[in-house]
Parts: structure tokens; C-alpha cells; sequence
């Protein structure tokens, strides 16, 4: 599985291409994101990492994910997760942010 700030997350081997697919799309929506640059990165470790950052939204992607053209979104505090189609990624992130973004 992988995950983002936005952060791209994976614990199955073979990956690596798929994380990097997606977080150049967020990127390119002027998303900031990052992902462990790690060939196999252990799922724990990754969730670990965004905790201890402050990160607040990853998502997921692994086989199943792929199969379905789906990623789940994973707040980092709530540990809530929506599964959204891939091609809506950018838009969910943003809602799901101002969702979390305090009030002024």
C-alpha cells in the first residue's frame, strides 16, 4: 500500500513506479507531497514517518487499488479513510485539507 501529504505510502514490492505516478500528479496540481524513496518501504514505517511529521493526509495505493483505479485517502490524526476514484485524487485531497484546516 502507498500514501501522501499528502503523502504516497506503499508496503508491497513493485510500486515504486505507481508512488512516483502519483505523486507527480499531485505536483502538477501544485500539491505538496512526498513519498519514502525506499524500493519496498514498510507500510508501519511509512505511517510512523507522516505521525512524527505532521502530515496530515495520505493516501494508499497497492495491487487491489490499482485493479480498481482507486486510492484511499487516510487522515493521518483521524485515521479516516475514503476510497475515491484516481482521477478525483487532487480534488478529494484539497476538500479533505480544508476540512482539516482550522478555522480563522
Amino acid at each position: 500500500k502507498q500514501w501522501y501529504q499528502r503523502r504516497v505510502r506503499g508496503g508491497q514490492k513493485g510500486l515504486m513506479k505507481e508512488r512516483m505516478k502519483l505523486l507527480n500528479t499531485l505536483w502538477e496540481a501544485d500539491i505538496s507531497a512526498e513519498m519514502l524513496y525506499k524500493a519496498n518501504p514498510k507500510f508501519l514505517s511509512q505511517i510512523q514517518h507522516a505521525e512524527n511529521e505532521g502530515i496530515p493526509v495520505c493516501l494508499v495505493i497497492g495491487e487491489s487499488e490499482l485493479e480498481e483505479g482507486v486510492v484511499k485517502l487516510r487522515g493521518t490524526v483521524s485515521q479516516q479513510e475514503r476510497t475515491v476514484p484516481r482521477g478525483d485524487v487532487v480534488g478529494e485531497i484539497r476538500n479533505l485539507l480544508s476540512e482539516l484546516a482550522p478555522s480563522s
